[in-house]
């Protein structure tokens, strides 16, 4: 309205969108005589994460955004966080603790919550009451599928395990339920 074509910047103008919440990449392209089309990605809430007394959505790469209140909430896996520990130097979520989360909720879809603090890492119960430690992002996603492949074994087997601590590369330890 009243602004030349040639006072747009296209980089600037796609820097300030892309510093809204739920922007994840903004392109800006403008044509003679008076066009502006502008193309955004929006960045999609996987996880909500509770840390500090906060709420955040966080998307794939640990970007957080705020939870829109005027949105119905989406189905999300909840992750707590415990001790402060989940928050990486630059205030994100570690990529490879979402992916992990996911894959359980991806095969598990009863787990909704999660929990995590620095000495047991990932943790969660499944609905059948057996308590799960996975610990920390490396190598998790190896431990997921073995681990989940151990639980529907067990339940085959009319076993109930009472807890699986499965924070090391090297083994886990079963308790079963008495």
């Amino acid at each position: 309205d009243q602004y030349s074509i040639f006072w747009i910047n296209n980089r600037e103008t796609e820097e300030r969108i892309e510093a809204l919440p739920y922007v994840k990449q903004a392109t800006v392209h403008t044509a003679l005589p008076n066009q502006v089309r502008i193309e955004v990605l929006e960045r999609e809430p996987l996880v909500v994460w509770k840390v500090g007394g906060q709420e955040y959505w966080v998307d794939s790469e640990g970007t957080t955004m705020p939870v829109a209140s005027s949105t119905p909430a989406p189905d999300l896996p909840v992750l707590w966080d415990l001790d402060g520990s989940t928050a990486a130097s630059d205030g994100r979520l570690d990529p490879q603790l979402i992916a992990s989360l996911r894959q359980v909720k991806q095969q598990a879809p009863e787990v909704v919550d999660f929990g995590y603090d620095r000495i047991n890492g990932l943790q969660f119960r499944f609905p059948s009451g057996s308590f799960v430690y996975l610990g920390h992002a490396e190598g998790m996603a190896r431990r997921v599928a073995s681990l989940l492949l151990l639980h529907q074994s067990l339940a085959s087997q009319g076993q109930a395990p009472a807890e699986i601590n499965w924070r090391f590369e090297n083994g886990y330890y079963l308790r079963l339920a008495q």
